[in-house]
């Protein structure tokens, strides 16, 4: 809650501003708010119009508060805490770095179709033609090009690709494939319902500012 004095903004408070140690009722009675409120630091403030990426790399400083003011003209509307980079709008944006990484991937296997088609297992093969086949039932698998065949891949199949081909290094192949599988279940929380609250604990700051920043 803002605090202000006969109009004019001087500081704010919560719930835990009010606990203190009273030794007795009378002084519990004379406890006023500005007594207990902490005063708006100017580096708690936080333009409406800052861009998303720039709030995440606020976020990221080592003394950074646990949540910002949000400052639009020259009111304060609002707070902003670091949970709320994971609400829908910023999910979505999310989603799509994880969509951008993984064409990225399949587009690095169609360099070689042939070949990556190769680096998959039999079972994994047998379970891709079968996906391919109710997608498109009329047609002939012993036809399909190896290009269609590596679009209905997941991403564990690019990462297991990438890890077996001479396409990287093997240093870069097997980073890739780290990088493939922290997306898979980072794409996975942002996609189901429920799932999204597990999105801070595989994107604390430091990982949110960097999954952003490569």
């Amino acid at each position: 809650s803002l605090v202000r004095d006969n109009n004019i903004l001087i500081g704010w408070c919560n719930f835990e501003s009010f606990i203190h140690d009273i030794d007795s009722a009378d002084q519990y009675k004379n406890l006023r708010v500005r007594d207990v409120m902490d005063p708006i630091r100017p580096d708690s403030l936080l333009a409406a119009g800052t861009s998303y990426f720039s709030a995440v790399e606020v976020f990221k400083k080592h003394n950074a508060p646990s949540f910002y003011f949000v400052l639009n003209d020259n009111e304060i509307t609002g707070t902003l805490y670091y949970d709320d980079l994971f609400k829908l709008p910023a999910r979505m944006c999310i989603f799509s770095l994880t969509l951008e990484i993984e064409q990225i991937a399949l587009d690095l296997c169609k360099l070689r179709p042939k070949e990556s088609w190769g680096c998959l297992s039999t079972a994994r093969k047998t379970k891709i033609q079968n996906d391919y086949k109710r997608r498109h039932p009329d047609s002939n698998l012993e036809e399909v090009p190896y290009d269609d065949l590596l679009n209905a891949t997941m991403f564990c199949d690019k990462g297991t690709i990438l890890s077996k081909s001479n396409l990287l290094s093997k240093e870069t192949s097997l980073l890739f494939k780290r990088i493939l599988g922290k997306a898979d279940n980072i794409r996975n929380a942002c996609a189901h319902t429920g799932s999204e609250s597990r999105l801070p604990s595989l994107l604390d700051r430091n990982r949110l500012h960097e999954f952003f920043k490569n």
